[in-house]
């Protein structure tokens, strides 16, 4: 065989050994969806086209279909949520970086013709590049190991938001009841006020202040309504829909306090050891230090390219012979790139210890608020709200013996309505602070 020909021979193998190195298309996805489905239960779909993406979009529609529960609604966000799709594109993203860096630097071939007649051959292939593959794929597999962690995390972070906006949605909807109850109200004592001023029993500025009431009662359900509206539109962008699907309704109320109370001991140990943006920090860190302990040992290690050259000479002879090229390192020895590596191994540590000293805080004051908010709405249901509807019932029973006025019992009630409010404000502090606790500790809460 010709060398020519033994040199064709050989950049076909190469090029055939390295056509076998294909990118797969799910990209990590399963393990995302499997700490997602062990930490919170829902399942989670990656649009890439197949008869899986028209299942995801026959479950969206079926939710859809029905007023939203709490699990429905999280399950809506995962299967539906632009933003989350887009996020999930890093995990193909990451797998490509993974595939590329495993694979070799293509080979350079040269040729070159001198007249009268000589051609001369060459294939060239860079050593280094082939000594630092499984360097370089420890580093791309490190890398890709950390955006999976944080992809996960912002799946995490959007079962979270969800929760957050429905108790919320929740809360606010009940409080605009009770306004327009006590609007009602104040409607029903300005009518009376206004009779009683044609009678002449009351004077103008007793009509005034009773109307004045009346308008502060609407300006309030106003501004409730408007909140509401508000709120839904944020829970709206979370869970993906538009236009007709916008149109949701809500199934059930606002839970009251479970009778067990959950066990706030331990909680920042535990958001240590499982929140995953804390661990692809750490991992981020890794990444980096590995980077460096590579740059530091190869820096001084020149390029060299190494390959076979082929000269065919005017009268038909070819000579043969292996060829080499080295890089001196005079002027780059790499200093600037280690130095720019050691700095950001310090900034990824420091970043990493802030992140777990928020953990801690973010943990503390979501349990003392979950704590505290039990205690008031515990309060409100077992003191207050059963205070004021004695109040209610005595001062009916007064009225009906004619010893007070019908001012006097719409007073009382709408003291009773505002411990209502109060207590559905610390009810909706119980469930929007469990929510943010168990996103502080990321995953659900013992």
């Amino acid at each position: 065989m010709s060398p020519r020909a033994r040199l064709a021979g050989l950049v076909w193998v190469l090029a055939s050994t390295m056509a076998g190195c294909v990118v797969p298309t799910k990209g990590g996805f399963p393990e995302v969806a499997d700490i997602v489905a062990k930490r919170f239960g829902p399942t989670i779909h990656w649009y890439q086209g197949g008869s899986a993406d028209t299942q995801a979009l026959g479950t969206v529609g079926r939710i859809l279909a029905e007023d939203l529960t709490l699990e429905s609604a999280i399950q809506l966000a995962l299967l539906n949520n632009r933003s989350l799709q887009a996020r999930f594109e890093d995990l193909g993203i990451g797998q490509a970086d993974l595939v590329q860096a495993g694979l070799l630097k293509n080979p350079s071939i040269g040729g070159l013709v001198r007249f009268p007649g000589n051609v001369e051959l060459g294939w060239v292939q860079d050593l280094v590049d082939l000594l630092m593959l499984p360097a370089r794929k420890r580093l791309a597999a490190l890398e890709f190991e950390e955006t999976k962690l944080r992809v996960t995390h912002e799946v995490l972070d959007l079962i979270a938001d969800v929760k957050v906006g429905f108790f919320t949605l929740q809360g606010q909807l009940l409080q605009t009841e009770i306004l327009e109850t006590t609007a009602q109200a104040g409607r029903v004592a300005l009518a009376f006020a206004e009779s009683q001023f044609a009678a002449g029993t009351i004077n103008e500025l007793d009509l005034l202040m009773r109307q004045a009431s009346y308008e502060e009662a609407k300006l309030q359900l106003f501004h409730s309504q408007s909140a509401v509206l508000q709120m839904r539109e944020q829970l709206t962008r979370a869970l993906g829909v538009w236009g007709e699907d916008a149109a949701w309704t809500l199934a059930g109320r606002l839970p009251a306090v479970p009778e067990t109370s959950t066990r706030i001991m331990g909680l920042e140990s535990l958001a240590l050891s499982t929140r995953l943006d804390l661990a692809a920090a750490r991992l981020e860190s890794q990444t980096i230090a590995e980077a460096l302990d590579i740059k530091q040992l190869w820096r001084w290690i020149p390029l060299a390219e190494a390959g076979v050259s082929a000269e065919r000479e005017s009268e038909g002879t070819w000579l043969t012979g292996p060829s080499l090229s080295l890089e001196l390192p005079l002027f780059d020895q790499g200093q600037a790139e280690v130095a720019s590596l050691v700095s950001s191994l310090r900034r990824s540590q420091r970043q990493e210890e802030a992140l777990a000293v928020h953990i801690r805080s973010e943990v503390h004051e979501q349990r003392n608020l979950l704590v505290a908010h039990r205690k008031q709405a515990e309060h409100y249901l077992q003191t207050v709200i059963p205070l004021h509807e004695q109040i209610v019932l005595k001062t009916q029973e007064h009225y009906n013996f004619m010893l007070v006025g019908l001012y006097q019992l719409l007073e009382a009630k709408s003291a009773e309505l505002s411990a209502y409010m109060h207590y559905i404000e610390a009810l909706r502090g119980y469930w929007v602070s469990r929510a943010e606790l168990a996103r502080a500790v990321g995953g659900p809460l013992p």
